[in-house]
């Protein structure tokens, strides 16, 4: 299939996320001219990843939101994103059993 023939409805970008809630680091120490900074942890006070994906034919389908955790409680899923999914894995990220569920949604 060639891009240029593709429809619209059939053309999808992805990317996942991940957000900490670690407040505590105030510095970053980077080389000069870095344009990113990205910051590795060994360990985090909460992990959430979001996947969020969107079609060139403009909309945007539903994010699946991962949280650090054990169980998923219901009152994580108030006021969220119409349709989103959530999920919990123990490190926070997303897994092949997560992004499966996310893709067999849509």
């Amino acid at each position: 299939l060639v891009l240029e023939t593709a429809s619209a409805d059939c053309v999808f970008n992805y990317d996942e996320a991940n957000v900490t809630d670690d407040l505590g680091s105030k510095v970053v120490m980077v080389r000069r001219g870095t344009k990113r900074v990205e910051r590795v942890k060994e360990h985090s006070k909460v992990t959430t990843s979001q996947m969020i994906c969107g079609k060139a034919a403009e909309d945007m389908l539903p994010p699946m939101v991962i949280y650090k955790a054990g169980n998923l409680y219901e009152n994580w899923r108030i006021g969220g994103p119409p349709g989103a999914l959530y999920d919990v894995t123990p490190r926070g990220w997303f897994d092949c059993r997560t992004f499966g569920r996310w893709r067999k949604k849509f």
